[in-house]
């Protein structure tokens, strides 16, 4: 028999033959616990994509704040260079 997510499977099953009542409560069991698994899963996704979320939100503002310090400071480098050109030319 092989085994699949617990549950023993027998290659010699017929088809046509009914599942028993232990076999469809072991099957619910096993889709209970697969249930649980997925939904723990879900939840640390969802934790994990807020912390994602909070720092793009923080990575947005420092970019924001980077932007506008060049935005700033690139008319003065551009003044200084002409000022050197001047100079050297």
């Amino acid at each position: 028999p092989s085994v699949t997510r617990g549950i023993c499977m027998s290659k010699s099953r017929k088809e046509d033959k009914p599942f028993s009542g232990t076999e469809v409560g072991t099957l619910i069991e096993s889709f209970r616990n697969d249930i649980s698994v997925i939904a723990e899963d879900v939840s640390t996704i969802r934790v994990d994509m807020n912390i994602l979320k909070r720092d793009v939100r923080d990575l947005k503002k420092r970019m924001i704040s980077v932007d506008d310090v060049i935005r700033v400071f690139i008319p003065k480098i551009n003044s200084r260079a002409s000022v050197l050109e001047a100079k050297v030319g």
